[in-house]
């Protein structure tokens, strides 16, 4: 891709903000291309053309606003920058894998007849997943208790690793000076 895009005389690109990220446009610009990264979302589609969306109709919009300058450009972070804005995200997924995997569990156990119904003195219930949870559980269905059991184990490990590398990272704050951080302010 490098020699074609090379082979023009001053290339100049633009592509849509997506989940691929801004490693093609750094990539690009290494190579002395022109490349911004477009906000389709802020420029102004004309009416007729907002109910269709193809990617041969969407590229020809981006080279037609790009061709008369009125491209709504993106900051283009760095790799720090952009790694320290995929923390929090993936910070986010284990959480989130973390408690659809203690979901299942209670459920699978739910099933099987097992619940947790111990109370305080004023009889208000007492938390699941601790230790006085887990004493009075008992090993129900075999194989799949064992997977499901795991599965809670395990992403609950992960997930504290996770933040533990995660606060280290933070603890580092070079890239808190970065220019993604100095856009929003």
């Amino acid at each position: 891709m490098a020699e074609w895009v090379l082979s023009f005389e001053s290339p100049k690109a633009v592509y849509e903000s997506e989940v691929t990220g801004f490693h093609l446009c750094r990539e690009l610009r290494a190579l002395g291309v022109d490349c911004v990264v477009g906000a389709v979302s802020k420029m102004i589609k004309p009416a007729a053309d907002r109910k269709r969306k193809t990617d041969r109709l969407d590229a020809q919009f981006l080279a037609k606003q790009l061709a008369i300058g009125e491209v709504a450009e993106v900051h283009v972070p760095d790799e720090g920058c952009e790694t320290a804005r995929d923390l929090p995200r993936a910070l986010a997924d284990a959480r989130n894998d973390v408690c659809a995997a203690k979901q299942r569990l209670s459920k699978f156990l739910l099933r099987h007849g097992f619940c947790y119904p111990r109370k305080d003195e004023s009889g208000k219930p007492l938390g699941t997943w601790t230790r006085a949870h887990w004493n009075g559980s008992t090993p129900v269905g075999g194989a799949s208790f064992l997977r499901f059991y795991f599965c809670c184990d395990w992403g609950s490990l992960a997930y504290l690793e996770f933040r533990v590398g995660y606060r280290e990272h933070c603890g580092r704050a070079a890239w808190l000076r970065t220019p993604c951080t100095k856009a929003r302010a």
